[in-house]
C-alpha cells in the first residue's frame, strides 16, 4: 500500500510539473512582444548606443498598414474616394495585426499583410509606425535601423511642427498654391534630413557598409517607384535620394562621426494598446 501511495505520489508530482511547465510555457506566449518587436527593440536598444535620442518618451506601434485601408474602402467599410483615402479609413491601417477580431478584419489583416508598401510613418504625437509585413521584407536589421532610424529623425527634428509652423507663419500673403508649393518643398528637405540623419545614426551604432543606400532603394523598388523629383510631390525621387545618399556616405566614411553619450532608456511592451514604448531613465 505505502509502494502504492508512493508512486501515485510521484505521479500526481510528475503531472503537476509538467502541468505547471505547461502553463509557464503558455503564459510565456501569451506575455511575451510578436517576434517583430523584439526585433524593433534589438535595433532600438543598438540605435540608442552612440547616439543621443534625447529625453523625448517615444512609442512605436506594428499595424497592419495602409493597404488595409485600401481593401476596407474596396469592400465598402468607410467612405471618400481615392484621393481622400488615408483621411476616411486610415482607422483600418491602424488595426492590430496581432489581435483577432472575427468580424471580416483579420482577411482584410490577412491580405494587407500580403500587399503592403514598406512604408513606415512618424506621427506628431510621438508615436511611429510600421506596417508588420516591413518586417517580413526587410530581415536584415541593417536595413530596417535606417528605416526606424529616418521615422525617428522625424521625430526627434520636430518636423511635423516645423513644417506646420512654416506654413502659418513664414508664407503669409501667398496664394494657396504656392503656399503647397512652398510647403511641399520643405517636405522634400525633411525627407533628405532625415536620410543624412539616419546615416549618421546608423554608422554610430556600429552597423557597416552603407545600408541606408540598400533600405532607401529597396523601399523604392518594393513601392515600384522610379520617379523623378516633382514640385508637387513631399518625397525626392529617386535618383536625386540616391545621389544625395551617396554623398552623405562618402563624407561619413572621410569624416567617421564620434559616438556621443546616450541617454538611458527602458523599454517595454504594452500588449492592450499593441505599443513599445520607449522612454527615458533617470540616472
Amino acid at each position: 500500500m505505502r509502494r502504492r501511495i508512493i508512486v501515485s505520489f510521484a505521479a500526481f508530482t510528475a503531472a503537476a510539473l509538467a502541468a505547471t511547465a505547461s502553463g509557464y510555457s503558455i503564459w510565456r506566449s501569451l506575455s511575451e512582444p510578436p517576434a517583430e518587436y523584439k526585433t524593433l527593440e534589438v535595433i532600438l536598444n543598438k540605435l540608442n548606443d552612440g547616439n543621443k535620442l534625447g529625453k523625448a518618451n517615444l512609442a512605436f506601434m506594428i499595424t497592419a498598414g495602409p493597404a488595409a485601408s485600401e481593401l476596407a474602402w474596396g469592400r465598402g467599410l468607410c467612405r471618400g474616394n481615392l484621393e481622400t483615402l488615408y483621411d476616411q479609413c486610415v482607422f483600418f491601417s491602424l488595426l492590430n495585426p496581432f489581435k483577432t477580431y472575427k468580424n471580416g478584419w483579420d482577411e482584410i489583416i490577412r491580405q494587407s499583410y500580403a500587399l503592403n508598401s514598406p512604408n513606415a510613418w512618424a506621427h506628431s504625437s510621438g508615436t511611429i509606425l510600421f506596417p508588420r509585413s516591413l518586417f517580413r521584407k526587410f530581415n536584415d536589421n541593417s536595413h530596417l535601423a535606417c528605416i526606424i532610424a529616418h521615422e525617428l529623425t522625424h521625430e526627434l527634428r520636430s518636423h511635423a511642427f516645423e513644417l506646420n509652423y512654416y506654413y502659418n507663419h513664414n508664407l503669409k500673403g501667398l496664394s494657396e498654391k504656392d503656399k503647397e508649393a512652398a510647403s511641399m518643398k520643405l517636405q522634400r528637405q525633411h525627407e533628405l534630413k532625415a536620410d543624412r540623419d539616419a546615416s549618421i545614426m546608423v554608422f554610430r551604432a556600429g552597423f557597416k557598409g552603407r545600408p541606408c543606400i540598400t533600405a532607401i532603394s529597396e523601399v523604392f523598388r518594393l513601392n515600384g517607384d522610379g520617379s523623378n523629383t516633382e514640385a508637387d510631390s513631399t518625397h525626392p525621387g529617386f535618383d536625386e535620394r540616391m545621389n544625395a545618399l551617396k554623398l552623405n556616405y562618402i563624407e561619413l566614411e572621410k569624416n567617421p562621426p564620434k559616438q556621443v553619450k546616450s541617454v538611458k532608456r527602458v523599454m517595454y511592451y504594452n500588449k492592450p494598446d499593441n505599443l513599445l514604448l520607449f522612454t527615458h531613465r533617470k540616472n
